[in-house]
Order: structure tokens, then sequence, then C-alpha cells
């Protein structure tokens, strides 16, 4: 009996324990830093569903999610998490695919924003309001060639996009 009762009792501190994956990310609390903390549990919890470029010789590792749709014919905006292991920091790296526009104008519901691949920053935001729009469940399109595309039409696509980024979160200890 009390076996069982210990069970349920940790049972439940682990659930409380686990962090709302719907909540929206504060776009003021986004930074680059991770601390000892953060870099333990990825590497223990979460490196194991990405595929690893250790570049030694620039201190960094990169980490890209496994189930990425690399083959995609449709436009599609992959992510990376690069970790800057000399330095206690992560980045997103954005890695379209050939079908997506260098410049582009993404439509999360009612907002607007632009896509460029110039600098760290700007991309985290851009992927933060994204993935803001996942969890707000609304449309998110782009424009390509004059055209209004849905970014994920592949369900899985939008998964993966929300996934990396959550990891990315946990990673900069914003969740």
């Amino acid at each position: 009996m009390t076996t069982r009762f210990f069970g349920i009792v940790l049972l439940m501190i682990s659930f409380g324990c686990v962090p709302d994956k719907n909540e929206e990310v504060n776009l003021s609390e986004l930074n680059f830093s991770t601390t000892d903390a953060s870099e333990l549990y990825f590497k223990n919890v979460r490196e194991s569903y990405y595929s690893v470029d250790d570049r030694q010789d620039q201190g960094i590792k990169v980490f890209v999610y496994e189930d990425w749709n690399l083959d995609a014919t449709y436009p599609l905006l992959n992510l990376s998490i690069v970790y800057n292991w000399q330095n206690d920091k992560a980045f997103v790296m954005a890695n379209p695919n050939p079908y997506f526009p260098e410049s582009a104008r993404i439509v999360i519901g009612s907002d607007t924003v632009l896509f460029e691949q110039s600098n760290m920053k700007q991309q985290l935001e851009v992927a933060s309001a994204i993935y803001n729009g996942i969890v707000r469940e609304e449309k998110i399109f782009i424009m390509v060639n004059n055209e209004w595309t849905d970014l994920f039409s592949n369900s899985q696509d939008k998964q993966n996009f929300k996934i990396t980024m959550y990891d990315f979160y946990r990673l900069t200890e914003v969740f």
C-alpha cells in the first residue's frame, strides 16, 4: 500500500513539473544564454532526438531534429539549434529549403512578419512569432511566386517546428 501511494505521489509530481507545451513565449524574455542545468537537461533528455554536427574547431554543435522533412518539394522553414559551448550560448538557425524565398512575408493570423536570413536575433524573433502562432492555432501563410501558401501544409512539419523551438526555449530557460 505504501509503495502504491508513493508511486502515485511521484507520478503526480512528475506531471506537475512538466511545463505547458502550448504556452506562448513572452518575446521580451528571449535570450541566447544557457546554464549548466539547461545544458545537462538538453544533453541527457533531448539530444537523442537530434542529429548532431560537432564542429570542435568552431566550438559549436549544430542540432537538427531528426524528423525534419529534408526532401520537401514545397516551401519549408527547417530549424537547427546551434550551441556554442565555449560561450554558453544557443541560437536558432533558420534553414529554409530551396523552395522557400530568400526574403519572405509571413502572415500569422492578423500579423505579418518579414523573414530575411540576416542575423540570429531576427531569426529568433521570426521563429518565435511563428511558434506563438502555432500555439494559438492560427493559420500561417507565406508569399511564394505572388501566391499565398500555407507554411505548414503538413502537420508533421508544424510539429517539428514547435518541438525544435520548445527545446530551444528549454535550453535558454525561457520555459
